[in-house]
């Protein structure tokens, strides 16, 4: 079954109440699916979970993951409202702010950082993504203590926050890639902030609908609460001529790339952390960071 397969490409297999909600195609209600997966050979259900035949150990590892969710989720959950709060006062660019990876799915521990993905105005991605991490340095100083392991760690300090993607918004109306995995992502997404800007954006979208039409009955939480700060203020009024924001994006991308270059370096010793980053830039083509959006799929 494809739905269960997108799961486990991410490492771990879903319930049965989670394959019944994300089926591709829709939702299916009744017992029905139960009886499938009992009959058709390829899938077995074990403690509420639907899983491959062979892979009986993603079972335990999903267990653990959902026990360790109900130990630490709550605690982050806040720290992504504050720092969606924070990062929309200080970044007047920055359209949506949607929480993503463990936190969202359900299987968070405190090794794990708190994923976002970010959709901002044209020209200013390098400026969003600059402040969002420097943003996260003050939340990795505050939280130094916080459990680590080599794929969520920076030099020095834990990795606290991390940014998925940071998306210009004119990548996405409508999105370059339209997969079943860009969909899923999407699917699985909570937008914190800009709600309504994300839900906009899913119908601009509507090729989702062949992949997942449930995603437009999806309910969202409550938008945070955020007030523009002066820095907010000063920036969007420096950065209105369009040549300005462009300059200034220019350099925070220099800066960027000096910070990236830097954490990536500090890992070169470390072969699992560098497959997991060669990885994950295989999964996000075309909107990783450094990556041009649209232009990089024409070169």
């Amino acid at each position: 079954m494809d739905t269960v397969r997108i799961f486990v490409n991410r490492g771990f297999v879903p319930s049965l109440e989670e394959v019944r909600g994300f089926l591709i195609g829709g939702p299916v209600p009744g017992d029905g699916l139960e009886s499938y997966i009992a009959t058709c050979g390829d899938l077995f259900l074990e403690d509420g979970l639907v899983c491959p035949t062979g892979q009986d150990a993603l079972v335990s590892k999903s267990i653990l993951r959902r026990k360790s969710n109900d130990h630490a989720s709550e605690k982050y959950l806040e720290i992504a409202k504050e720092f969606a709060a924070e990062l929309a006062s200080y970044c007047p660019f920055v359209r949506t702010i949607a929480l993503c990876g463990s936190l969202a799915t359900g299987g968070f521990s405190e090794e794990d950082d708190v994923d976002l993905n970010i959709i901002t105005e044209d020209d200013s991605r390098y400026i969003t993504y600059l402040m969002a991490n420097l943003l996260g340095l003050r939340y990795s100083l505050q939280l130094r203590d916080k459990p680590r392991d080599s794929l969520h760690n920076m030099p020095i300090l834990p990795k606290v926050i991390c940014l998925n993607v940071v998306i210009e918004e004119g990548w996405a109306v409508p999105f370059e890639r339209q997969d079943e995995q860009m969909a899923f992502e999407l699917l699985l997404s909570r937008p914190l902030y800009g709600v309504t800007y994300f839900r906009e954006l899913l119908k601009v979208n509507s090729w989702l609908n062949s992949y997942f039409p449930q995603i437009y009955e999806t309910k969202h939480e409550e938008e945070i609460a955020h007030s523009r700060s002066l820095l907010g203020s000063l920036l969007r009024l420096f950065c209105r001529p369009r040549k300005a924001r462009r300059a200034l994006d220019a350099l925070c991308k220099a800066l960027s790339w000096i910070f990236y270059s830097y954490v990536h370096w500090s890992r070169r010793n470390d072969p699992e952390a560098m497959a997991r980053i060669e990885f994950i830039k295989r999964v996000k083509e075309p909107y990783e960071v450094f990556q041009e959006g649209r232009s990089s799929l024409r070169h």
